[in-house]
């Protein structure tokens, strides 16, 4: 199958876009998304400066002709949930290798997390940029213990000028962290996959998506979705189009819910593929029996078994070779 639906990247540095990678990005996706700078609240009294992205005033003609997309806020104080995921990685050993790693050979991601140009301010004190650099990068840093309490309690205007370096590198690690939950976040607020938006990442949603692949074998059709999952719009579309129009149909009214919120996610962001869905809602019947998508989608802290993505095919293949 063919899906024909637009490709979308979502950039999401703590810097702008290099005019090199920005044409790269361009020439494989659709559509380039950014999202402003990301602005955090340790505390009430204390957090991080927040900047509108820039990319659009570099190159409105993108802006105009819906090729850049930015404006995707993201800024305030952490919830629960983006405390969680942040204390999960900033206790992964292998997550912070990565992270000391970059902050060692990286210059540009070095510049997104410090201005090493001029003198740092660290704690009370100024300390050249090279400098300031060298005390952050001592390699027992890598294995310190960090996590987003320890960094709000270190938030203080009065610091040792080792508790401040101490601050300093657990806030990269912290909005690096953060980039990454609010990014995952974005990406997940327009998708496609129907059964995240009523199961999650939780186990139970494997057991949705055996129910989605099991009526396609039903259908008396081979389906091979080159490793695409079963519960991708633009397949059960297809499906609901070209192998079983009741079938397909009776699958959609299941995800009635999970349609609308994708069509209202899709409008907030001005986008034109939210009339597609808004047409699809309206060919789906209005029943008390359709499930609502929950105001926030489930989440598990245990890994899905790999699913396998053997499916659609449009090929009939008869009785003899239904699985």
């Amino acid at each position: 199958m063919n899906a024909l639906s637009p490709r979308n990247a979502l950039f999401h540095p703590f810097h702008l876009c290099a005019p090199h990678t920005l044409e790269a990005l361009l020439a494989r996706y659709d559509a380039v998304h950014f999202r402003d700078y990301m602005a955090l609240r340790l505390t009430p009294l204390m957090g991080t400066t927040a900047y509108q992205d820039r990319m659009g005033d570099d190159h409105p003609m993108l802006v105009t002709s819906g090729r850049l997309v930015q404006g995707y806020p993201v800024s305030g104080p952490l919830d629960d949930t983006a405390v969680t995921a942040i204390d999960r990685d900033l206790s992964d050993s292998r997550w912070r290798t990565l992270f000391h790693d970059g902050l060692r050979n990286d210059r540009r991601f070095q510049r997104g997390l410090f201005d090493l140009t001029h003198a740092m301010r660290i704690g009370s004190s100024l300390v050249p940029g090279p400098a300031a650099l060298l005390r952050l990068l001592e390699p027992n840093r890598a294995a310190a213990l960090y996590n987003v309490a320890l960094v709000q309690r270190l938030a203080k205007p009065t610091l040792t000028l080792d508790e401040a370096y101490q601050f300093e590198y657990g806030l990269a690690l912290l909005k690096t962290a953060a980039a990454q939950v609010h990014t995952i976040r974005l990406s997940r607020a327009h998708t496609l996959y129907l059964t995240y938006w009523t199961d999650g990442d939780t186990r139970r949603r494997g057991e949705a998506l055996a129910a989605v692949k099991q009526l396609y074998r039903d259908s008396g059709y081979l389906t091979d979705l080159h490793g695409e999952l079963p519960d991708h719009l633009p397949i059960v579309l297809e499906f609901c189009a070209r192998v079983d129009h009741d079938g397909g149909r009776e699958l959609l009214g299941r995800f009635r819910g999970a349609l609308e919120k994708i069509e209202r996610a899709l409008r907030e962001r001005r986008s034109v593929y939210a009339d597609a869905l808004a047409a699809i809602v309206l060919t789906l019947p209005e029943s008390d029996t359709n499930p609502i998508a929950p105001q926030q989608t489930p989440v598990e802290f245990v890994g899905l078994e790999p699913y396998g993505p053997r499916l659609l095919p449009l090929q009939p293949t008869g009785q003899a070779n239904r699985r």
